[in-house]
């Protein structure tokens, strides 16, 4: 998919989902974006963790969210649970360039996301 089509499902408020490689051959590892209504009281808590403020433009605002389960755990086809997440990074950015800064943190491309059930994501 596209750059572009893609933030426009983002912008349309889809979150979307891609494998990452894995710290051990034991685990899996997913990073998702989710992109945030402001409208939300959770939306200003999470901003406010993150020490940003709520933008005076029409930035989406996005929470990032990579982590890692234990091979065997989603193989046997359970239920994913937060306790079952192991290395969490979660962050807030505002706007698609930030986006794109943070996913290159984490070694993704933007053209690698797409919709969560394409990379099996778990949660």
């Amino acid at each position: 998919m596209t750059e572009d089509a893609l933030l426009q499902l983002l912008h349309r408020g889809k979150h979307l989902a891609t494998s990452i490689i894995a710290s051990a051959e034991t685990k899996l590892a997913w990073v998702g974006v989710y992109p945030l209504d402001v409208h939300r009281k959770g939306t200003v808590r999470a901003l406010q963790r993150s020490g940003l403020s709520m933008p005076d433009n029409d930035d989406i605002i996005y929470a990032v969210r990579a982590f890692e389960v234990e091979r065997t755990r989603v193989n046997s086809d359970a239920w994913i649970c937060e306790d079952d997440l192991d290395n969490k990074v979660n962050t807030v950015v505002i706007g698609d360039d930030a986006l794109r800064a943070k996913l290159e943190e984490v070694g993704v491309r933007m053209d690698q996301l797409d919709l969560p059930y394409k990379s099996n994501y778990p949660i």
